[in-house]
């Protein structure tokens, strides 16, 4: 019998194996608004110590007298209204303090203590850009949607899997949250659905949004989360934002995660760094719970909104769903080009669509910046000079108080280092009647 070549696994060992030279990052860094809002630290919003204030005007005087001609000598004339004092209140600005940790083994650190023949790179290296990647996007979901939630189900639990309402969720947001701890509250979002604990939670194992409109995600449960109660309305949070420990039987669970934009803007009760949303207009943001099909007139609705309040002219940044942004490219697709072979206008090529949208309305410039953590069904709409990023440190990997040295210390008991970063922050919107959020927001 003739004999077989010898096979490529056979000779493995005469192979050598080619790597990459960098970390391929499959998942976003998503942190747009982190990038353009740098942590603020000038002589107006200096880093913070305890809290920051801001003395905010809420209500004008009204103490007007109008003494008018022809009633010279009278007390028309000479008598003045009782004063009607106005009203300012100081915002006052907690930083929010979110840590992430690690960790890695002894064989580890050892085996790829640095770049060379062992390794593509550190393993410190290249566990501290997976960290920084993980804390910029929980970070920029939290600066979005704090203490709201990111995302609402559709109907009852199936299994372990969960339809969500498409306009209340992204995919960005979905596809980002894969090992991900995670917990469900009641459309209330005071009221327990599962439990959290160290020995009760839910680890979202896969997510499926080929139908933006209805994605899905699938968990897998430990120990005992009443994950079966999940239904209609129903809002998942991060597994440790409203505590460390929380039955599924609790009610008014607190939040301890920062104030996101899109609460600061549709809030219309409660209070807000020190002040009562529902005492003073002019700490409410202007609202559209049912904006239907999206399109540039939306925007420049929103625009007129914000005029009607007093808002002031400039540039303005709108924060729209991926699928909005398509919307609007769309809609510019009247502005064809066809582009000749010589360079000049022709039948040869055609160019289409836009990498860069500017609304314009009356004195207020829009530029519309596509997120993937917007939810599909929302947008936000504000002045670019009232945002403010407060807070006394950005994302770190420094020991608290030693900014020469990087925590990375030995778990006790175990063949373990342990790693850290953290972040101490709070986004703020200043003049509320300045901004807009519309939800509601269709697609045909």
């Amino acid at each position: 019998m003739a004999s077989l070549p010898e096979t490529l696994a056979a000779t493995s060992g005469n192979q050598k194996v080619l790597y990459g030279k960098t970390l391929v990052q499959v998942l976003p860094d998503a942190a747009i608004l982190q990038k353009r809002f740098p942590l603020d630290s000038s002589g107006d919003y200096p880093l913070v110590g305890d809290y920051f204030s801001a003395l905010t005007g809420l209500q004008l005087p009204f103490g007007f007298s109008f003494l008018g001609a022809g009633t010279e000598a009278t007390a028309t004339n000479t008598t003045l209204n009782q004063s009607v004092a106005g009203q300012t209140k100081p915002a006052q600005v907690y930083a929010n303090t979110t840590v992430l940790t690690d960790q890695l083994s002894y064989q580890i650190l050892d085996r790829a203590a640095k770049s060379g023949s062992q390794a593509v790179m550190s393993a410190l290296s290249y566990t501290g850009k997976q960290m920084a990647i993980s804390m910029r996007n929980m970070l920029e979901l939290e600066l979005l949607h704090g203490r709201e939630g990111l995302g609402a189900s559709a109907g009852a639990i199936s299994t372990l899997t969960v339809t969500f309402d498409g306009a209340t969720t992204s995919p960005g947001i979905l596809s980002s949250l894969i090992g991900a701890r995670v917990q469900w509250f009641q459309s209330n979002l005071t009221s327990a659905r599962t439990a959290f604990s160290t020995s009760n939670y839910l680890t979202v194992s896969a997510v499926n949004v080929a139908d933006p409109a209805s994605p899905t995600l699938t968990m897998v449960e430990t120990g005992t989360s009443g994950y079966a109660s999940i239904t209609t309305g129903d809002v998942m949070f991060i597994g440790g934002s409203r505590g460390v420990s929380v039955a599924s039987s609790d009610t008014a669970v607190p939040h301890y995660e920062q104030i996101g934009l899109g609460l600061q803007f549709s809030a219309t009760t409660g209070t807000q760094f020190g002040i009562d949303k529902a005492a003073y207009v002019g700490w409410v943001a202007n609202q559209n719970s049912s904006v239907g099909a999206f399109s540039p007139a939306v925007l420049m609705n929103a625009a007129a909104s914000i005029l009607g309040r007093g808002g002031e002219l400039g540039k303005y940044l709108a924060v729209v769903s991926t699928d909005q942004w398509s919307v609007l490219n769309a809609s510019l697709a009247t502005n064809e080009q066809f582009i000749g072979s010589n360079g000049q206008a022709g039948s040869v090529s055609k160019k289409t669509g836009t990498d860069d949208i500017v609304v314009k309305h009356a004195g207020i410039e829009i530029e519309v910046v596509p997120h993937p953590f917007q939810k599909r069904g929302k947008f936000y709409l504000f002045a670019e000079a009232n945002l403010h990023r407060i807070g006394s440190t950005d994302l770190t990997f420094q020991v608290p108080g030693k900014p020469d040295t990087e925590y990375h210390y030995p778990v006790q008991g175990s063949a373990l280092i342990e790693r850290q970063c953290r972040a101490d922050w709070q986004m703020f919107y200043e003049k509320p009647p300045s901004a807009y959020v519309g939800s509601g927001v269709t697609f045909s």
